[in-house]
């Protein structure tokens, strides 16, 4: 039997034509009718097919390729700024890389006509990423001071990583001693080293032919991205501090993220890199006469306070608290792992990381022999992040819709005394797709506008594990080009960074569509057999611990909420049952359930990760996880391997990404996917479900943003006008919209600024915003002259404004407070008409 050919084969894009090149070798041989199939395959042929009503599929780990090349030693690297022969073993890692290179080009000679221009391309790429480390090197050799930097910026890589490791293995010590002397140095990953040779030149140079290149990192979850971008973000503080004098203080570098959830965790990581960077700054002597380095969360008041006044109410409120919240986000100190906020409470003031110096407050360690116990290099607070821009701020892109609002916003993008950032980070570049994508990529033309119209061109670093039409993507959102890296191989199963590593514990993959049973009844028995598991097979303490939480994945709150009746009451009902026939039965407690969504308070999101990461035996290891898609993104839990699917994701993105969260230690995890009947996606792909199982990646679906389309246009454009003016033309006090001058110099600067964006995201729509933004300016330019007092945003005030709440029924451009605030709103009255009888 030969395969079962693909639609997308009879008339493929450049696109589609590489993916049949790398997934040659994974072929379907047959596709069911309301049933999955599998078959007994050699090469390209297969000699049976049967039906599989419960097919189960491996999926083998994907891992970085391995070497012990000493250059991969952080420590080896430091030395870069004395030893000469650093250089040399720079080259000889690339050499392996070239070596590979060669490799695929002798490949390409067996290949069918078919498939030789996409080969062609694909080597093009690999060819040119090697070039770009390759030039890394000779301006390396060539610069001193950039040998200087990258020693430094590594240096600070190298304490982040040991103090990570220290406190995850040691938690109840602290103070680990910092030296160069240790047992196991801390180690980057082959496409780590090799990204952060790709960026740096176009990193410290503004000027370089890359620099408005987005880079774009290309690698499985759990593969390391965010070290490979923290390093970038290292290489650029340290930069900027030593080239730039006193306006190298304010922000360097912006990390934006699309959940909130996501940004605090990776806050905690990116925060001991910065007390690294300080540390060094106070003791080492290496950074002379640089001002002090800190972060910044910037997420919302719904999460952190907005003001000193508010965050100093709540912090007073926490001393004699039986079970006192932590307002501050920042769960532990970043560099010795204390409590900020003791478990349990305390009545002595000491106990707690934070300091109130009169109408001030700043966070502490309270570990009394920690380095940061006087002061965290760390801000929370929205005014004092304003006011003093940390050196690394992290966001959520939702925050970036309040910049028309707040007078003192622009101090993030360079408005001050300071330049502009120099490194804008996107993590997770997937995730801004459809309505949010939409916002973001428009509201974008004036958070770089900002930035540009300061004498900014910052370096722009995204990252995902599954994209499709990257370019396409970024082109929409950016106004940019981009380069992937690492560049893909000529086989999907070996890109020289990224192999499969059969050897090592992947995930199972079990497809289940009942036909005689509901929904609740399926996921109820599933859920049984899942948390009883761990009690009867013959599993190990890790894998007791691995399989003893169960993770129920869903793409909706309401199903999750029915879940979570049926997991507190059903199946503890089920377990009863078999219990009281003599079977040895698990209890189940709801006590030790977590919920992750994003209806979740902000304020109970750490303890909530704090507790997913207690095993077992703990009496309060949790049970059960219920989550929709905030988990599918940068959670961590190494200890998670069991997870019910209920009901494939929208889209195949997600699907990877929810079902990595489990089996990423050495427990293989194993996923039952719960296919719905009645749903013609689910039904397709359960039918498939062997094919698509085998080249997930393949299946990845292009994503749509369309900014500078009319409805995004009408929505988001005034807004983002606003903003420019505002914060550009540094007309920054509310009153100052008063002072907008149509003739002025900025107009015809932001409207050269639009052009530009819309030109190379979608050239159609050029006349159009060209239109649009002419009709506002004047728009504006009348008001002004037709009032005697004119502001941004007036508020409840009766004062006239540019600037109103979408449904406010006043005059003024209706702006969103949050990106994610798209769709129309209208407002209901209920009218109540007496009975006549």
């Amino acid at each position: 039997m030969l395969p079962y050919r693909r639609l997308d084969a009879l008339n493929p894009s450049d696109e589609e034509l590489e993916l049949e090149l790398r997934y040659r070798k994974n072929h379907a041989f047959a596709i069911g009718h309301g049933t999955a199939v599998a078959w007994e395959a050699g090469g390209n042929s297969a000699t049976s097919v049967r039906t599989d009503v419960l097919p189960i599929h491996r999926v083998a780990a994907v891992s970085a390729r391995e070497s012990q090349l000493p250059i991969l030693t952080l420590k080896r690297i430091v030395d870069i700024d004395h030893d000469p022969a650093v250089m040399d073993e720079l080259i000889d890692f690339i050499s392996t890389y070239s070596e590979w290179i060669r490799g695929q080009v002798a490949a390409t000679d067996e290949l069918t006509n078919r498939h030789t221009e996409a080969a062609g391309s694909i080597v093009g790429r690999q060819i040119e990423a090697r070039d770009r480390m390759l030039e890394s090197v000779d301006q390396l050799r060539a610069d001193k001071s950039l040998r200087v930097v990258l020693s430094i910026a590594m240096r600070a890589m190298r304490e982040q990583m040991l103090q990570t490791r220290f406190i995850e293995t040691v938690p109840d010590t602290v103070q680990r001693p910092v030296g160069f002397d240790t047992e196991n140095e801390p180690r980057f990953r082959m496409f780590q080293l090799a990204f952060v040779l790709v960026a740096l030149p176009s990193t410290v140079d503004s000027r370089h032919q890359d620099r408005a290149l987005v880079d774009l990192i290309w690698f499985p979850t759990g593969g390391g991205k965010t070290e490979a971008y923290l390093a970038l973000a290292a290489i650029e503080i340290v930069h900027r501090r030593l080239t730039q004098a006193t306006q190298g203080g304010g922000t360097a570098v912006l990390t934006r993220y699309t959940l909130r959830l996501l940004t605090t965790q990776q806050f905690q990581r990116a925060a001991t890199l910065i007390c690294a960077l300080e540390l060094m700054r106070m003791k080492s002597g290496l950074l002379p006469g640089t001002s002090r380095f800190s972060i910044g969360l910037w997420v919302g008041n719904d999460t952190t306070p907005g003001n000193e006044d508010d965050a100093i109410a709540l912090a007073r409120k926490l001393p004699g608290h039986p079970d006192p919240h932590n307002p501050f986000q920042l769960d532990v100190c970043p560099w010795c792992n204390t409590k900020i906020i003791p478990r349990g409470g305390s009545d002595d003031v000491h106990d707690f990381g934070f300091k109130i110096l009169g109408k001030s407050i700043v966070l502490r360690c309270p570990e009394p022999s920690c380095d940061f116990s006087d002061q965290l290099p760390v801000e929370v607070v929205d005014s004092r992040i304003f006011e003093f821009p940390p050196t690394f701020v992290l966001a959520t892109v939702d925050k970036f819709a309040r910049i028309p609002f707040i007078e003192q916003a622009g101090a993030l993008l360079g408005t001050g005394s300071y330049a502009p950032p120099g490194l804008v980070i996107q993590d997770e570049l997937h995730l801004l797709s459809g309505q949010l994508g939409t916002t973001v990529g428009l509201f974008d033309s004036a958070v770089f506008g900002i930035m540009e119209m300061h004498g900014g061109c910052p370096k722009v670093v995204a990252s995902t594990a599954t994209i499709r039409a990257a370019q396409e993507q970024v082109s929409q959102l950016m106004s940019r080009k981009n380069s992937i890296f690492p560049p893909a191989g000529i086989s999907e199963d070996d890109s020289f960074f990224a192999v499969p590593s059969p050897d090592k514990p992947g995930r199972t993959f079990i497809g289940l569509m009942p036909q005689a049973f509901t929904q609740a009844t399926s996921i109820v028995r599933a859920a049984a057999a899942f948390l009883n598991a761990p009690l009867h097979a013959d599993f190990n303490d890790a894998e007791i611990d691995a399989y003893w939480t169960l993770v129920a994945y869903h793409n909706s709150l309401r199903e999750l909420g029915r879940t979570a009746v049926l997991l507190r009451d059903d199946v503890p009902g089920l377990l009863a049952n078999k219990r009281n026939l003599g079977d040895r039965e698990r209890l189940l407690d709801v006590s030790r359930n977590v919920e992750l969504t994003g209806r979740a308070n902000a304020s109970d999101l750490p303890a909530a990760l704090d507790r997913l990461k207690r095993s077992y035996p703990d009496e309060e290891a949790i049970d059960t996880v219920v989550s929709t898609n905030m988990l599918s993104v940068g959670i961590d839990i190494a200890r998670l391997a069991a997870m019910i699917m209920n009901g494939l994701p929208k889209t195949t993105s997600e699907y990877i990404q929810a079902t990595s969260r489990v089996g990423r230690s050495s427990v293989p995890g194993i996923i039952l996917t719960y296919f719905r009947p009645g749903r013609s996606r689910d039904r397709s792909i359960y039918e498939n479900f062997h094919g698509y199982h085998q080249a997930l990646y393949r299946y990845v679906e292009p994503t749509s943003v369309t900014p500078w389309s009319t409805a995004s246009r009408k929505r988001t454009l005034p807004a983002a006008l606003a903003a420019l003016v505002r914060h550009g033309a540094q007309l920054d006090a509310n009153g100052d919209a008063y002072d907008f001058n149509y003739h002025d110099w900025y107009v015809d600067e932001i409207k050269d600024l639009l052009r530009s964006r819309v030109q190379i995201a979608d050239s159609r729509e050029t006349e159009h915003v060209e239109n649009q933004v002419e009709r506002l300016f004047r728009e504006w330019s009348h008001r002004v002259d037709d009032e005697d007092e004119f502001e941004y945003f007036a508020g409840a005030d009766t004062v006239p404004s540019l600037l109103k709440n979408f449904g406010e029924n006043k005059d003024g451009w209706a702006a969103a407070n949050s990106m994610r605030t798209v769709d129309d709103e209208v407002r209901i009255r209920a009218r109540f008409e007496k009975d006549e009888d």
